[in-house]
């Protein structure tokens, strides 16, 4: 979810109503599920009251999906979640180097360790290194 709101640098409300940035995090859930039921120890999806329906999102077709996030995010924009702003997208915002180990870099790592394919998370990955080590360079270039 972070990257759907870094790049496009946009608050969560609005990321998860677009119809392209939904289709991609319905790909990052599933992408991080398949990993996650790889592993040795058993996880359990679960729908739990305040957060994102991760069960329901996997349960449902990948079209019913979207339609599941962008409904959220419709219904966060509704209840006056507006500025809902990612640590990742604040971290752009702010200058910092963003977060990449804690997400995309341990489910590409661990989907090549356990053999899962993870198309989605590294294409972001990529995207989200490149971001930043632009942003570095540009720092050091107008420092020096």
């Amino acid at each position: 979810s972070m990257t759907m709101t870094a790049v496009p640098q946009l608050p969560f409300h609005r990321a998860l109503q677009d119809p392209g940035l939904a289709d991609l995090y319905v790909h990052l859930l599933r992408e991080g599920a398949a990993v996650a039921a790889a592993g040795a120890d058993p996880v359990e999806f679960l729908d739990l009251p305040g957060m994102f329906p991760v069960r329901s999102y996997l349960a449902a077709s990948h079209a019913e999906a979207v339609a599941m996030v962008r409904e959220r995010g419709l219904q966060m924009e509704l209840a006056g979640s507006r500025n809902v702003i990612t640590s990742m997208l604040r971290d752009l915002q702010t200058g910092r180097r963003l977060e990449l180990d804690a997400i995309h870099s341990f489910l590409v790592t661990e989907g090549d360790r356990l053999g899962v394919a993870v198309p989605y998370n590294r294409t972001c990955l990529d995207l989200l290194l490149a971001l930043d080590t632009s942003r570095s360079r540009g720092a050091a270039q107008t420092v020096g």
